[in-house]
């Protein structure tokens, strides 16, 4: 208690009549929310819902900018940039020496590890952001929407509500839009745990229509919030469960994947729920191969069959090579999870043949620097020359992603390719894309984000760079 006072509620509670006015707003059941969250951090979070509303709202809308990264991406500069960013918000919205404010800045400090005090030589950070996890702290991704569950009602969805969607989806029915309105009014999460403690009461055909419709939806809800492109954990363990439900034997099951994939609206979260099955399956593989009398602790989570990953996985492969033979591959909205798994899907062409035939084609380096950056990361400052216009690992991240698919040093030289006379025919968001990777800083702050493919199998330099302008037809 003694903490919670010292590092929460002090800032708030500044007199004997703030104690009297808002405790009884800020309590809550301890042992309701311990098993689920960091109670410091929970009560913190509520002291901004209580006395900051505002900045409550701005956490939650920039999950992106709150959740931590690995320390590897963190560098002083991230520390400058991550305290510029808060006091634009700060200075939007609170006055200069006003407590309320000095009590919100101490309190986000405290709880997000990325956003630092002056000193940056007193911060240590640490490797292991799985220590975050396990702690059940609200900077990391897993955990951030719990936080907002726990003190959200709202966000809730009713058990009559769930029982009507499971009902339509054993129907039969198409229920692509009403899974969408559930996503859109911030109850997607709640949902997946009321499907997942109701899964015996979904049938066959509900079972095909929900996964059908979860791994078809675009608004990023089966992935954790924050940098992290991970999928949720109830995100897996509820498609396996419903993929097993979608047939009776591993041969039904096979055909189901391979439809569903096959008529996918988003083809990402298959890749990357596809992948990690197949990953599921090797280790299990591993292991048993493995001689070792230490008893060996089972895993909770159930891999699909080796025979259904394996025809979801071909389905995928089928539908990017029909997407690069009709020359559609270089506008997909999902290219950057492509070219990331290209390897694991991709076998009659080489990555790096792609990429070399697409910096050939007019605006194709756009087309390659722009395609990382479209996970709504960029955000336009108020100010235009504002250095700091873009959110916080946003364009370093994208940086750091590109440099998996083509070397570092080339980047600068992608971006120089364009012509630049083709910029202004550019939609809003590719010319801001460019313009901020444009100006990324080459210096070393820059370099320790990435490091250059030093082992074989990386791939080589695309031999169109230096002197393919994008903008022209070679």
């Amino acid at each position: 208690m003694i903490r919670l006072y010292d590092q929460v509620l002090r800032h708030f509670l500044v007199t004997p009549r703030d104690a009297k006015r808002y405790l009884n707003a800020l309590q809550f059941d301890i042992t309701v929310v311990e098993d689920e969250v960091d109670v410091i951090d929970f009560a913190a979070i509520e002291s901004l819902r209580l006395f900051a509303s505002k900045a409550y709202e701005f956490i939650f809308s920039e999950s992106d900018f709150f959740g931590v990264w690995a320390s590897e991406y963190f560098d002083e500069h991230d520390s400058e940039n991550s305290r510029h960013f808060l006091e634009g918000f700060l200075d939007k919205h609170y006055k200069k020496g006003d407590s309320l404010r000095n009590a919100i800045y101490n309190v986000i400090w405290f709880i997000f590890p990325n956003i630092h005090p002056q000193d940056y030589d007193r911060f240590e950070p640490i490797d292991d952001i799985e220590y975050y996890r396990r702690q059940r702290n609200i900077c990391h991704p897993a955990n951030f929407d719990t936080y907002f569950l726990l003190s959200t009602p709202a966000s809730m969805i009713s058990n009559a509500e769930t029982k009507k969607f499971i009902d339509a989806a054993n129907a039969d029915q198409d229920i692509t839009e009403h899974l969408s309105r559930i996503i859109d009014s911030d109850k997607g999460h709640s949902l997946s745990v009321k499907v997942l403690e109701n899964i015996q009461s979904v049938s066959a055909a509900g079972a095909r229509q929900i996964v059908g419709a979860l791994c078809s939806n675009k608004s990023g809800f089966a992935f954790e919030r924050g940098p992290f492109r991970c999928l949720r954990n109830e995100f897996i363990a509820l498609t396996e469960l419903l993929v097993e439900k979608s047939g009776s034997n591993d041969s039904e099951r096979k055909q189901v994947v391979e439809k569903l994939v096959s008529s996918s609206g988003s083809l990402e979260t298959w890749i990357r729920f596809l992948l990690y099955e197949r990953n599921l399956i090797e280790e299990a593989s591993k292991k048993s191969s493995q001689k070792d009398v230490r008893p060996v602790k089972k895993s909770a989570s159930k891999p699909l069959a080796k025979e259904v990953v394996d025809a979801g996985i071909k389905a995928l492969t089928q539908a990017i090579e029909h997407l690069d033979s009709e020359e559609r591959l270089h506008t997909h909205p999902e290219l950057q999870p492509i070219l990331l798994y290209w390897d694991d899907l991709v076998s009659k062409k080489r990555r790096s043949e792609f990429i070399e035939k697409l910096l050939k084609r007019p605006l194709g380096a756009v087309a390659l620097l722009t395609g990382f950056l479209a996970k709504g990361e960029i955000i336009l400052a108020e100010a235009e020359d504002d250095e700091y216009q873009y959110r916080i690992p946003g364009v370093r991240l994208a940086i750091y992603a590109l440099s998996k698919v083509v070397p570092i040093k080339c980047i600068r030289k992608l971006i120089n390719a364009i012509d630049q006379t083709e910029i202004a025919k550019l939609d809003a968001r590719q010319q801001l894309a460019i313009t901020l990777l444009s100006n990324s800083k080459d210096d070393a702050s820059f370099s320790k984000v990435v490091e250059e493919p030093v082992n074989d199998s990386a791939p080589t330099e695309p031999a169109a760079v230096e002197p393919v302008a994008a903008g022209k037809p070679s």
